[in-house]
């Protein structure tokens, strides 16, 4: 029975060709991660937790990476709500002051979001979580 390749006639790799590819994929990756993690740290502001969060675990660090990265989105959420605030679909022939009540509920849900999420930073750096 015939290989695959054999049976395209095309050339085995040359062991040497192969290593050079694994050899330049490694670096390409090792490139990859050190590009994101250089770009990821300046999206950050220095933050003064920091040196305290380098004594948690890879996965706590990581958690609130995480959390913070959830706050700056709901934050920005909040912001462009406010400057252009939408009626929710179906809710268009409602009185104003419906529509209004809605939209300040929509804005403390964020908010909660944030302050739970702030909490949960909290507990993380106290060891309760």
């Amino acid at each position: 029975m015939l290989t695959e390749q054999e049976d395209t006639d095309a050339p085995l790799d040359d062991p040497k060709d192969q290593e050079a590819r694994k050899a330049e994929n490694k670096q390409k990756q090792k490139d990859a991660l050190n590009a994101k993690s250089s770009n990821s740290s300046s999206n950050f502001p220095e933050d003064p937790n920091n040196d305290k969060d380098k004594d948690l675990s890879k996965q706590d660090q990581k958690s609130i990476r995480s959390l913070e990265k959830q706050i700056k989105k709901h934050e920005q959420k909040i912001k462009d709500f406010k400057k252009n605030p939408t009626v929710r679909p179906g809710m268009e022939n409602q009185p104003k002051d419906v529509i209004k009540a809605q939209q300040q509920k929509r804005i403390e849900h964020l908010q909660k979001e944030i302050n739970t999420f702030n909490n949960n930073i909290n507990k993380i750096r106290q060891g309760k979580m």
